[in-house]
């Protein structure tokens, strides 16, 4: 499933599947293809945190096999208009 096709699918129905929180960064390229762009490195962790495709940030865990642990956009302004977390879920449930 490409990008565009996914992301027409959860901003209509807000479900992320089949992605989700904790899977790793290849299953994410394998479901959506390469991102648009990657960041979020430092010396201390040299593989990529942040991948972006379009106006979405998919965030994970810093190292090198560390899961999905986020989904982020902003708006035209630069104020965050989504934010959806593993522990967003997590909270939910207790």
């Amino acid at each position: 499933m490409a990008f565009h096709a996914w992301y027409s699918q959860f901003l209509e129905t807000g479900s992320i599947k089949p992605l989700h929180f904790g899977m790793s960064r290849r299953d994410l390229e394998e479901i959506l293809g390469p991102p648009d762009h990657k960041g979020g490195t430092s010396r201390k962790h040299r593989t990529p945190s942040i991948y972006k495709y379009g106006d979405l940030e998919f965030f994970f865990e810093q190292w090198q096999h560390g899961g999905l642990r986020s989904l982020y956009r902003e708006d035209s302004t630069g104020h965050c208009d989504l934010h959806i977390s593993q522990d967003d879920i997590q909270n939910k449930l207790m």
